[in-house]
């Protein structure tokens, strides 16, 4: 069980709070203790950051997850419900009250799930399992009070398994030929390319594999499917986040985001480049892909150290923003408000380690932020975010 959320702090709005844009925004990551030795990021203790609007005011509260492999990489909202995962362990649900985690293992205790999750076609969240040791992959379902299966893959014995989409009604699991070394994750020279398997949920029906160019796809992206394609768009990068000289990318292979677009018939993969910076924490948001645009990189805490954000799609990147200097942001998120979409995300100073939450409008992306709550407390480097609106 994680410790109880501490007392609500009030912050400091700035500038004209969109009308309608009122819940609870949560961004989580890791909070390693102290004298605990280097680990994935997943793999330590979960740090729970929640900022709620009501009626233009703001509070924040945060939750020191306690518990080793706990919730600490990605947060999720299904419905009303609140859940969270670390890269191994249980799901957690969170108590939006207190909020506290309980975990929630996968039927038959199952571990090893893949921190990223998506909404099939009719808006359920779907996360994925994976049994190592059995060589599968599993999708679930939370439903009521219980996990329901929705499909289980058998995987190539040597394929390294992250990261899991669901596009329309479709599993997509990427496999990649990466193999850990002393010097962790590294690409495996011998086998020459990366594979999409595609399986349809709740049913049997035998998977598609479509090999594509080696390049590790770590944080899912923009996807669409229609009964002749399928369309995903990407972002790649060189390291997958706690070692710099961790080599997940091809070294043909450019660094930015890419379209992978799948022809059913012909089972085959055709690939282009969009961009060409460095970028990660891809977002959906309508046509297009919110990506954080990464900058140096240098290990450790820096991966999410991100110099700005942009938008990007089909015909490349369409807007950015570039952060003041010396100061750093990583996921943004599309909200809804009454008056159409804005992009909210949280950046650091690195000046006085101040921290504030922007509204941006995606219209003028480098224009200044509609608004800016400003978050009486230093926000550490973290993964993923979500939006709980009020109903």
């Amino acid at each position: 069980m994680a410790a109880v959320g501490e007392s609500p702090a009030p912050c400091r709005v700035e500038g004209d709070w969109p009308a309608g844009l009122e819940g609870r925004y949560y961004r989580i990551g890791p909070h390693p203790l102290p004298g605990s030795t280097i680990a994935r990021w997943g793999t330590y203790p979960g740090l729970l950051h929640e900022v709620r609007i009501t009626g233009g005011t703001a509070e924040y509260r945060l939750s020191r997850m306690g518990v080793g492999h706990g919730p600490s990489a990605n947060v999720l909202v299904d419905d009303q419900d609140v859940l969270a995962v670390g890269e191994s362990g249980a799901f957690w649900m969170i108590d939006r009250a207190s909020l506290a985690a309980t975990a929630r293992p996968l039927v038959g205790g199952l571990r090893a799930p893949v921190a990223h999750a998506h909404a099939d076609s009719a808006g359920r969240l779907v996360v994925t399992a994976l049994d190592h040791a059995g060589r599968t992959a599993t999708a679930w379902s939370w439903s009521g009070d219980n996990w329901v299966l929705r499909r289980a893959v058998a995987l190539p014995s040597a394929a390294f398994v992250h990261d899991a989409q669901v596009i329309a009604d479709d599993l997509v699991l990427g496999l990649h030929p990466l193999i850990q070394t002393p010097g962790g994750l590294t690409w495996d020279d011998r086998r020459g390319s990366s594979t999409w398997l595609v399986a349809r949920l709740d049913s049997d029906d035998e998977p598609t594999l479509a090999p594509v160019a080696p390049c590790f796809v770590w944080h899912g992206g923009w996807a669409s499917s229609d009964s002749a394609t399928l369309v995903m768009r990407a972002p790649v990068r060189p390291t997958p986040g706690l070692f710099a000289h961790e080599r997940v990318l091809d070294p043909e292979i450019v660094a930015g985001v890419r379209e992978w677009k799948l022809d059913h018939d012909a089972r085959v993969v055709h690939e282009r480049q969009l961009t060409d910076d460095p970028s990660d924490f891809p977002v959906p948001f309508g046509d297009d892909l919110v990506v954080a645009l990464a900058g140096v990189f240098d290990g450790g805490p820096d991966y999410t150290r991100c110099s700005g954000v942009a938008l990007v799609g089909a015909k490349g990147e369409s807007a950015r923003r570039r952060h003041p200097a010396g100061t750093f942001g990583g996921e943004f998120r599309p909200v809804a408000t009454l008056h159409g979409m804005v992009l909210m995300g949280l950046v650091v100073d690195s000046a006085d380690s101040s921290t504030a939450l922007l509204v941006l409008d995606p219209a003028d992306l480098s224009g200044s932020p509609l608004a800016t709550v400003r978050i009486p407390a230093v926000v550490p480097s973290g993964l993923h975010s979500a939006w709980l609106p009020d109903t």
